[in-house]
């Protein structure tokens, strides 16, 4: 095979993989956002006295602040806004969103037992999508390096 195809070929794999991650990216935000409006709209609700979702036996200062920590974790997801953040804080920084959507569900349980199910999956759900988004973005870079040593390959076969 010429380098010139050898140069399509990868230039083609490489333009599809930054579509899928570009759609991969732009999906999560959306979630992310509907997940942090729903969580922010809970909070709202509860302090006018109709709560969204039933708490239980959580204390409604404490769900608020549950809320309010679940939307922030939503909204600061993953990979998002680690181009804006100094680099010595990166390292840090990027378990940020995991601690916030991890926090209220840990108090909930060390403090008030297990709730019902429609309770649980509430509170886990803000977590199940950052690990989700983790998981993507693991992925996404798995794929990354996938593609260096496919051009790798390249320089290896155009020596031979």
């Amino acid at each position: 095979m010429s380098k010139t195809e050898q140069d399509e070929i990868i230039h083609g794999i490489a333009a599809d993989l930054q579509k899928q991650n570009k759609l991969y990216l732009n999906a999560f935000g959306v979630l992310n956002f509907v997940m942090a409006g729903l969580y922010l709209l809970a909070a709202v609700t509860l302090l006018a006295d109709r709560p969204l979702f039933q708490s239980g036996s959580v204390p409604s200062s404490a769900a608020l602040t549950f809320y309010l920590l679940a939307c922030a974790g939503c909204v600061l997801s993953p990979g998002y806004h680690l181009d804006h953040i100094p680099v010595v804080y990166q390292p840090l920084a990027k378990y940020v969103p995991t601690v916030l959507t991890a926090f209220p569900l840990a108090a909930m349980l060390s403090a008030f037992g297990i709730p019902s199910t429609e309770t649980l999956i509430m509170w886990c759900a803000p977590l199940g999508v950052v690990l989700l988004q983790w998981y993507a973005m693991g992925m996404m870079s798995e794929m990354d390096v996938q593609l260096q040593n496919l051009e790798g390959l390249k320089y290896k076969y155009k020596g031979a």
